[in-house]
């Protein structure tokens, strides 16, 4: 199995283009995510805050946190 990151697209039934380039494939498998967003709240630039992609590095435990949204992460975290 080969692993390309990247944006792509299909373009025919066995190759597609990741980031300009074209790769042959027998099945290919898109395993999609998402990426943090950090609102544009009113004082958010103050607030310490963590994202999903840094609140697994914490070596303590927070003693209060607030989760904000609705996705898979969001609900491991609460």
């Amino acid at each position: 199995m080969d692993v390309f990151l990247g944006n792509a697209t299909f373009e025919n039934e066995t190759m597609v283009s990741i980031n300009e380039k074209m790769v042959k494939f027998t099945k290919a498998c898109i395993a999609t995510g998402g990426r943090p967003r950090v609102p544009d709240y009113p004082g958010i630039d103050k607030t310490p805050y963590y994202t999903s992609d840094t609140i697994f590095n914490l070596k303590m435990q927070p003693k209060k946190m607030l989760v904000i949204g609705g996705g898979p992460i969001a609900m491991e975290l609460g």
